[in-house]
């Protein structure tokens, strides 16, 4: 990001741009650049690496992966992906500000309810791994998983709540 701001910094100067105007400019254009990378981040994932793993999965003979890795359960991986770039490119592009900090946590808590999501994703694949619909070990399995969601969403309420308050869960 450091080779990034300099750029900018000298694209601005040699555009005639002098003092407070070039940190202003400077921050936007540093903003758009983390956004525009978060974005192709997202894209990359969507259009190319999910293909490649639904691909590679459907050529096992495994049942579980086709099940646990379908396009649904990748896509909200992808979701998480573009928060982890702006996660890491925050203090980067705010790092004379304080305003840094709650961005980060907000940032934090989006990949928390996000990741979330895709633990309450996989959770939901676990009961079609099952073959036997309607017996006994089947309706055990359902409310296990039932269970399973709760104490998960239980979970990422203290991690949300934890990030929020900036305490220790």
């Amino acid at each position: 990001m450091e080779i990034i701001i300099t750029f900018i910094e000298n694209l601005l100067l040699s555009l005639g741009l002098e003092g407070t105007p070039v940190a202003i400019v400077r921050y936007v254009l540093m903003i758009v650049v983390a956004f525009l990378l978060a974005g192709l981040s997202g894209y990359i994932c969507r259009k190319f690496i999910v293909p490649l793993i639904i691909k590679l999965t459907s050529k096992t003979n495994i049942e579980w992966d086709d099940i646990l890795f379908d396009r649904t359960v990748l896509y909200t991986a992808c979701n998480i992906v573009p928060a982890v770039v702006i996660w890491e490119l925050l203090p980067k592009v705010f790092f004379q500000y304080p305003l840094a900090d709650i961005l980060l946590r907000l940032t934090a808590i989006y990949i928390a309810i996000n990741a979330t999501r895709l633990v309450l994703q996989i959770v939901d694949r676990l009961r079609f791994l099952r073959k036997q619909e309607g017996n006994a070990s089947s309706q055990y399995l359902r409310s296990f998983l039932g269970v399973l969601k709760i104490i998960v969403v239980f979970i990422a309420a203290i991690i949300v709540v934890s990030i929020l308050f900036k305490k220790n869960p």
